[in-house]
């Protein structure tokens, strides 16, 4: 018996049981171009955690996480604007996004169009200041649960 497989499986199910109880998450995939000319797919997910009352501004943290070598992700705080169904954020994390493995300070954009009320389409754009951690452009569907 692998513990390890078990105990990541057992976390995801008691995430998903939870997740009606969350505000609102988002999970994802997609597509990551990565600046080093690396494509791979990979997943990429949201929470929200508050908003500002009269306004529709969200804050929200998020992880993405390309499948690719080296142990490559992102994790990340955000703010996004919504525009019926348009919304577009920009914000700033950590991670590393090449081949080299190098962790450092990231920054992101991104934009997207709600197709339905649970689902959308999203761009998004990972790039640093220095070379080190690596940069990458993202696009990919979202499922909402709430």
């Amino acid at each position: 018996m692998n513990f390890r497989k078990t105990g990541v499986a057992c976390a995801a199910a008691l995430l998903l049981c939870a997740a009606p109880a969350f505000a609102e998450t988002s999970l994802g995939g997609g597509i990551f171009w990565s600046r080093d000319g690396s494509t791979y797919p990979g997943l990429l997910g949201s929470y929200y955690v508050m908003g500002v009352p009269g306004y529709p501004v969200k804050v929200k943290v998020s992880a993405a996480v390309p499948f690719g070598p080296g142990g490559r992700y992102v994790l990340s705080g955000e703010g996004e604007y919504q525009l019926k169904r348009f919304f577009a954020g920009a914000g700033g994390g950590f991670g590393v996004l090449n081949s080299i493995g190098a962790h450092g300070l990231l920054y992101e954009y991104y934009g997207g169009y709600r197709i339905t009320p649970m689902t959308s389409i999203q761009g998004r754009y990972y790039g640093s200041l220095i070379s080190s951690p690596g940069a990458a452009t993202y696009l990919g569907l979202a499922f909402h649960l709430k």
